[in-house]
């Protein structure tokens, strides 16, 4: 999900696949967004940003024109276009200074100050002394950054693990990060330490999860593990794996699953269908209506709900406590990941002001 916020707002095309790089201050309350972060929900009332806690109450006043999700225990707040960070009480921690600014991630967020990207602790301290063209948020103790049109990474401690020489990359999951390379324009894989573990043989290549990489060869997909092997080749229009399973879909363009052996476990019978998070998949049913399935294509969550979704908002996938947006009658809520009402659909409005639930990054 990619912020709105002034000047934080990117993407890093790594093969065919655009990856989020920045979750930054949210400005668009039509970009109804995900959920709890720290036990917080952020609410839009009367043209300004709040959080709610779990039991529907007003934690935080709605007083800021933007906010970011928190992490690490803090949020990013935006007030007249500088951007600053709160605690869970609402205090002021880090002044409400900076140009642009990204979510915490590791202890670290990243700024923006003036025309450069600097990096700076939970107290505030700038950090490794530099600044860059264009960076990321740090992710396994590794952080892209780009001089020029090239692309190389930093570790947690501000040292150049590798050089900028990639034409794109992506961000580090697993152990490895995706590279493009500026001669062949084909994708490979390296290591931390820089090594080119995996060499560019693709067209496409997705992150690893669950231990695999989605890659395509001359629009052929297929699996790859971290020694390059191939696991898993199919004809299927399958997406990546998560928690063990990938949707497809069939000639109709109705979804399914796939485990990893390539086995259709979930048949195509959804209109949409998203991926699994904490054991459980949004699908959307052919008569409109939007429940939770199990791994076992059963509803966890019964189809009564209404459609909201896109693939970078609310309802789409559980939190990582187990929660998820739904909306019923044209009125938000919250269920548990077995389908229990933890906040009743009825959140259209709070003492007759509008509040709409937030885009978390």
């Amino acid at each position: 999900m990619i912020s709105t916020m002034k000047k934080i707002c990117c993407m890093i095309l790594i093969a065919a696949m655009l990856l989020p790089v920045f979750s930054g201050c949210k400005e668009d309350p039509e970009e109804k967004n995900l959920l709890f972060s720290e036990g917080l929900i952020s609410v839009y009332v009367d043209g300004k940003w709040g959080f709610m806690n779990k039991k529907g109450e007003m934690q935080i006043k709605p007083k800021y024109d933007s906010v970011t999700e928190f992490s690490c225990g803090l949020a990013g707040v935006g007030i007249d276009e500088k951007y600053g960070y709160i605690n869970t009480d609402g205090e002021i921690v880090i002044p409400i200074k900076y140009d642009g600014i990204a979510s915490f991630s590791e202890d670290i967020a990243l700024v923006y100050v003036g025309e450069e990207y600097k990096y700076i602790d939970t107290k505030g301290n700038f950090l490794f002394d530099k600044s860059f063209e264009f960076a990321d948020s740090f992710h396994e103790g590794m952080a892209l950054f780009s001089e020029g049109e090239k692309f190389g990474y930093i570790n947690n401690k501000g040292k150049v693990v590798v050089e900028p020489k990639y034409k794109l990359a992506s961000r580090f999951s697993e152990g490895l990060a995706g590279v493009r390379d500026a001669e062949s324009d084909l994708c490979g894989f390296i290591n931390k330490k820089g090594k080119l573990v995996i060499d560019c043989l693709y067209t496409e290549a997705n992150l690893f999860k669950d231990g695999c990489a989605r890659v395509s060869v001359q629009g052929s997909i297929g699996y790859i593990n971290k020694d390059g092997e191939f696991i898993l080749r199919t004809s299927l229009k399958a997406d990546e794996f998560s928690e063990g399973y990938a949707r497809y879909t069939n000639d109709d363009k109705l979804f399914g699953f796939i485990d990893m052996s390539g086995k259709k476990v979930i048949k195509c019978e959804y209109n949409f269908a998203g991926p699994f998070s904490n054991g459980r998949a949004l699908v959307y049913t052919t008569d409109d209506k939007v429940g939770y399935i199990d791994t076992n294509g059963n509803y966890a969550v019964d189809p009564v709900y209404e459609l909201f979704y896109s693939e970078a908002s609310a309802g789409f996938s559980f939190s990582s406590d187990g929660y998820v947006i739904v909306l019923k009658n044209e009125k938000f809520g919250v269920v548990d990941k077995n389908g229990k009402v933890i906040l009743d659909c009825i959140y259209d409005g709070l003492d007759g002001n509008l509040v709409i639930l937030s885009p978390f990054g």
